[in-house]
């Protein structure tokens, strides 16, 4: 005669389908040409078949940013931008952009014009600037 089968082991994952194992032990063993016991005492059964939850979460970067100030006044010069993550890529989620910082052309008007005049005075509000 042999017990009842009982867990000797946590299931193996907490969900997604694992494996835990179970034992049971000889209570009377076999006498006077009765039938022998099961060979078997030990087994693994499968356990928590159901799905894992989905927690993937997407990389987040956060926005360009100047590193600096423009090459140039004017006639097109470079500036360099970066921009930071903010959330890294988790599980299945979205992957992070390879690139984190990038050149990018800035003041852009050729030089030698004139396009506004600001000039401070003593007027109401301090500040006057004409186009011309």
């Amino acid at each position: 005669v042999v017990s009842d089968w009982q867990t000797t082991e946590q299931c193996s994952r907490t969900c997604g389908g694992g494996e835990q194992q179970e034992a049971r032990t000889i209570v009377t063993p076999a006498r006077n040409g009765g039938r022998p016991c099961p060979g078997e005492l030990t087994r693994n059964i499968p356990c928590n078949p159901e799905p894992c939850p989905d927690n993937s979460v997407d990389c987040l970067v956060g926005q360009w940013l100047n590193e600096g100030v423009c090459s140039a006044t004017c006639d097109a010069g470079t500036v360099t931008q970066r921009r930071e993550i903010l959330v890294r890529a988790e599980g299945d989620g979205r992957p992070c952009p390879e690139d984190a910082s990038r050149v990018v052309p800035c003041n852009l008007q050729p030089c030698g014009k004139l396009d506004f005049l600001l000039a401070s005075m003593p007027v109401p509000g301090g500040l006057f600037a004409a186009q011309l």
